[in-house]
């Protein structure tokens, strides 16, 4: 989960390590309303690229990470952006 506060923007970026071939990002509001997804096939998803994230609502995402190919290490960062 993470805490995204009103009135800022953000992005969140994901990288598997060299055995992970389709490593994906998904984004849910406090709600559990599904906001932006990358489900490409790669091993570097970013959300928040293409469209800001920009939270009108406080409280906590949830990023949703999925490694569809593959095995091994992962992470995932959340940046905050000049909004």
């Amino acid at each position: 989960q993470a805490v995204l506060q009103p009135g800022k923007c953000f992005k969140i970026i994901g990288i598997g390590g060299m055995s992970v071939r389709d490593l994906d990002l998904k984004l849910f509001d406090p709600n559990g309303v599904q906001l932006q997804q990358d489900v490409a096939t790669d091993n570097y998803p970013a959300l928040g690229v293409e469209s800001q994230i920009c939270p009108q609502t406080a409280g906590a995402y949830r990023v949703q990470v999925q490694m569809y190919q593959g095995s091994g290490d992962f992470g995932v960062q959340v940046f905050q952006t000049p909004g």
